[in-house]
């Protein structure tokens, strides 16, 4: 049994994660399991990135097992378990997407404005929930926005862990407009202004879930992982919201219960 298959360490029992497979068809199980191994991987990969030129090289290593998920001659335990599902014409730009994500994550780089972060979201949360998903061409906009949301929403309940890496990814337009205090957000200081922009960001992530339609919803079965991430990270924002966003005096996360609960209403 591959260390890879369901569960595994990117979907340990009591995580978000670990419900939205449990409640998936038994058929798709493997797969999305494969799926979120793969994003966790990557920000393995990134938050291990104490020097650039090594992480980089590992990102043209995952590079080449992409290439080669068609051709039943992947190394890693990882791709072998994602060939059987991720072996189509679409999905490799997916997971190339991604790997670039990871690997401006590791550069530092920092978008400019709130347009260009929606756009790294989606290459990151919105190929996760179309290869979670395994979408078709009509399902696109909606499965985009699911995942861009719950990104950006992860995002911001970790932006702690990102500073402390050196990675401040909000948008320097945000920045100014706030009048956020670039030092103190280095220092891990929490401020007014940053609670403020950091609300205004969910606000403005939860603008995202207009594009998902009645079809949508009403297919459980086709969107029901991009639809469990989408409720469990609704939660994990309100739970940030009647705190004020204290991101850096307060870890956020959803109890075990509490994912088991959101995951099965959407099942």
């Amino acid at each position: 049994m591959s260390e890879w298959q369901f569960p595994n360490a990117a979907t340990v029992e009591g995580s978000a994660e670990y419900y939205v497979v449990r409640f998936a068809p038994e058929e798709a199980r493997q797969r999305i399991a494969a799926v979120f191994a793969w994003f966790y991987q990557l920000d393995g990969i990134v938050a291990k990135a104490n020097d650039p030129g090594i992480a980089r090289l590992k990102l043209d290593w995952w590079r080449d097992e992409v290439e080669k998920l068609s051709s039943a001659q992947t190394r890693h335990p990882l791709s072998q378990a994602l060939a059987p599902y991720c072996n189509k014409g679409w999905q490799k730009p997916l997971l190339l997407k991604s790997l670039d994500e990871a690997e401006a994550r590791i550069l530092r780089k920092q978008p400019d404005t709130l347009e260009e972060l929606r756009a790294s979201c989606i290459n990151t949360g919105g190929a996760l929930a179309q290869l979670a998903c395994d979408h078709t061409v009509s399902d696109l906009p909606q499965l985009n926005a699911m995942g861009c949301y719950r990104e950006m929403i992860k995002r911001i309940s970790r932006y702690r862990e990102d500073m402390i890496y050196g990675h401040n990814w909000l948008p320097k337009k945000m920045i100014l407009d706030h009048n956020l205090d670039i030092q103190s957000v280095e220092n891990l200081k929490q401020s007014d202004a940053l609670s403020a922009l950091l609300k205004d960001l969910a606000d403005y992530a939860g603008t995202s879930l207009t594009d998902i339609n009645a079809e949508a919803r009403s297919k459980p079965l086709a969107y029901g992982p991009a639809l469990s991430l989408v409720a469990q990270s609704q939660a994990l924002a309100r739970k940030m919201q009647k705190s004020n966003f204290d991101v850096f005096e307060t870890r956020y996360e959803l109890s075990p219960i509490h994912n088991l609960w959101t995951a099965w209403r959407k099942r």
